[in-house]
């Protein structure tokens, strides 16, 4: 499955929760990172269920290619001499970009993509307040608080979980006023 859509709707934060689910089973890697030999050498040694990307389409065209086969049927196939490889490892590839047009037809065709829309304002405020009281644990009446005071300022869930963060110190409203509009 590839996530893709603007910035800033929770697709990082959707991999982490996959990531948190599958424990020892989901192998995290951010694009941007990543190339083909460090991909294969983890894949071969952890042999992960699960495969998750972010920001896939920061990783380079060559490395990407070395997602083609891995994805095709799970195998790993490398021919340089002290540093051959030859395994099968089935896995599931989830990944996130801002931009699918900057990957490959070869690769796009692999993924069921999910395109995300911006969120509404009521998505917004219902989003932030999951959020903040599921992973950060923020007591449901804050977070009902800073969804409502960031409503229509900004649509980044990273804004609401810094204000959130911040708040125990300062207060919401205090914690408001440095975020960028």
């Amino acid at each position: 499955m590839l996530l893709t859509g603007p910035p800033a709707l929770a697709k990082t934060l959707f991999l982490w929760d996959l990531e948190r689910v599958a424990g020892e089973a989901a192998l995290w890697l951010v694009g941007s990172a990543t190339s083909k030999a460090g991909l294969w050498d983890l894949v071969a040694e952890r042999e992960p269920q699960v495969l998750l990307i972010d920001e896939l389409d920061k990783m380079g065209a060559a490395d990407t290619a070395a997602l083609l086969s891995l994805m095709e049927g799970g195998r790993l196939v490398r021919a340089k001499k002290g540093r051959e490889l030859d395994a099968t490892v089935p896995i599931r590839v989830v990944a996130a970009t801002n931009n699918d047009g900057k990957l490959s037809p070869e690769l796009r065709s692999r993924f069921a993509i999910r395109r995300l829309q911006s969120y509404t304002r009521e998505e917004y405020r219902t989003v932030i307040k999951g959020v903040l009281t599921h992973r950060e644990e923020v007591a449901p009446e804050i977070a009902e608080e800073i969804a409502h005071r960031l409503d229509g300022r900004t649509q980044d869930v990273r804004d609401a979980v810094r204000v959130a963060r911040l708040s125990p110190q300062v207060g919401v409203e205090k914690a408001i006023k440095p975020v960028p509009w």
